[in-house]
């Protein structure tokens, strides 16, 4: 393979939503084993493709703006060779794509092609339509809203409606299939064929693939992105200023279920993790005292988080019940606050609703030492008791 010139053509990072870093590994491992074996290899960016910078014979791309698709055809035709070819390229558009695999009777999701200023729900409903996918269909995704997992027709409309104001004309609906997700990779004419778990490999691109406790692949800080290389309009879009200090799964299905978090250090090891559940029902009152006893000076205070929570003590984020509270023994209600900003409720009445099903209940030591007992109820919600201790 030596003396063979080559010219690599990475991926506009705009065409790599939550990707960036991986499409440029693919191709920098490519061009790095090319190298090795003796070829002469030139990188270059989509935007130098199409202003006619490259010349050498054989091009090696992970291309994805149309411009750039044009030119590898007509390279692809004048004798050139092009390695995923510009033919290639366009019909993996997501409407030619589902033409083509359904046109040849290939196994394939349910399926509607659709315009973005249509009204569709009924066609979901008549199709048996709930949980789908819809994929921009008039070119390659740019943003990760270029593929969204919807829960019911009426939210496949105002996806749809959304992609209509951000000027995408088609759209493809793909109804979603339940079970197990592998990636696979071959290559035509040859024995190659590569087939894996993605979960299994930490792999996820839009966060979405993993449903139901399966994981929805790792996140690490993404150190190597400074002001300088995040300040234009596609990086904004792809929010990658942010990947430097935060971990996000953007697009997660939200559903009934448990969200579980494991945080692992530089060695891979896991050092904490957190579980969090969907609650139910309010169903009782939880008291909790910053200190379970306090000085009987008469101005020593006891900060208590009121919770409501449901059977199995999960925080309800929706609740706004209203709380009474009676104060027994040696101490005194001081005061309530629920951090809700647009709340007109008295501090010191001893009745506020919970914000967010919390709040917080002040309660005060007098002079004499001796048990005192705070007693919260709300309508509908078991009550809740706390005693506190006064020295």
């Amino acid at each position: 393979m030596a003396n063979i010139k080559i010219a690599a053509v990475m991926r506009a990072g705009v065409f790599s939503p939550n990707h960036i870093g991986n499409d440029a590994a693919i191709l920098n491992a490519v061009v790095e084993q090319l190298r090795k074996r003796g070829c002469e290899v030139e990188t270059y960016s989509e935007e130098q493709l199409i202003s006619g910078e490259v010349s050498e014979p054989v091009i090696v791309n992970m291309c994805r703006e149309q411009r750039s698709i044009d030119l590898l055809q007509q390279y692809e035709d004048e004798g050139r060779l092009v390695i995923n070819s510009g033919h290639g390229i366009e019909n993996c558009t997501r409407e030619r794509m589902t033409r083509i695999l359904m046109g040849h009777n290939i196994p394939y999701p349910e399926s509607l092609t659709v315009d973005t200023d249509e009204v569709v729900k009924t066609r979901l409903q008549k199709a048996g339509f709930t949980n789908c996918w819809i994929k921009r269909g008039d070119g390659c995704a740019m943003h990760k809203e270029d593929v969204s997992y919807v829960r019911h027709p009426e939210e496949a409309q105002e996806v749809l409606q959304e992609y209509f104001l951000r000027g995408i004309k088609r759209a493809v609906i793909n109804k979603h299939l339940v079970g197990d997700l592998i990636k696979f990779y071959g290559v035509s004419g040859t024995g190659f064929f590569y087939w894996f778990y993605p979960y299994d490999e930490g792999h996820s691109k839009y966060g979405l693939e993993a449903i139901n406790g399966k994981s929805q692949g790792k996140r690490t800080k993404d150190l190597s992105v400074t002001i300088d290389n995040s300040a234009d309009s596609a990086s904004t879009a792809n929010l990658k200023r942010q990947q430097r200090y935060r971990l996000m799964w953007m697009n997660t299905k939200y559903e009934p279920g448990t969200v579980k978090v494991v945080a692992y250090d530089k060695d891979g090891k896991p050092v904490a993790e957190k579980e969090m559940h969907t609650a139910g029902k309010p169903h009782h009152i939880e008291l909790i005292a910053d200190r379970s006893q306090i000085k009987a000076d008469g101005k020593d205070l006891s900060f208590v988080t009121v919770r409501v929570v449901d059977k199995d003590g999960n925080l309800c984020p929706l609740a706004d019940n209203t709380i009474s509270f009676k104060v027994k023994g040696a101490g005194t209600y001081r005061a309530g606050a629920n951090g809700n900003p647009a709340s007109l409720e008295s501090f010191q009445t001893p009745k506020m609703k919970v914000f967010s099903g919390m709040m917080t209940a002040i309660v005060s030591s007098s002079d004499k030492p001796g048990k005192i007992t705070l007693e919260a109820t709300g309508k509908g919600l078991a009550k809740g008791v706390l005693n506190i201790e006064s020295k």
